[in-house]
């Protein structure tokens, strides 16, 4: 009998940024677009240690790169760049229905506006 090892249920603050890098190099980001580089921290404000979830640093790039083409989206000069966002937006099968993507396929931006406003982190400087 094969003993396989238990799969980890929580990351350190590094594995976590590691996982974090590894998937934004995968990811193909707006230009321009600044990337934190160590977007998570290992200490709470009172000084205790913070442990992550599995897929946290995954699922934080990923984040990043929705969030940073939905401000390209709304930063779109023009009705080409717009088309050639949601374009790129669509080929991520869950964002297809995505209710701020079909908003402004509406032509209604208020949707994506709340999206950013409330769940996206701001980009590093």
């Amino acid at each position: 009998m094969v003993r396989s090892e238990p799969q980890r249920t929580a990351l350190t603050a590094d594995e976590a940024n590691a996982q974090f890098r590894e998937e934004a190099a995968e990811l193909e980001f707006p230009p321009g677009y600044v990337l934190p580089q160590e977007p998570l921290s290992g200490q709470a404000p009172d000084g205790a240690g913070i442990m992550y979830g599995a897929g946290t640093g995954r699922d934080l790039a990923q984040r990043h790169w929705r969030c940073a083409w939905f401000r390209q989206l709304r930063q779109a000069d023009s009705e080409a760049e717009r088309v050639s966002v949601l374009g790129r937006l669509s080929q991520v099968p869950e964002l297809r229905h995505h209710p701020a993507i079909t908003a402004v396929r509406a032509g209604d931006f208020g949707e994506l506006d709340r999206y950013v406003e409330l769940n996206c982190p701001s980009p590093a400087k």
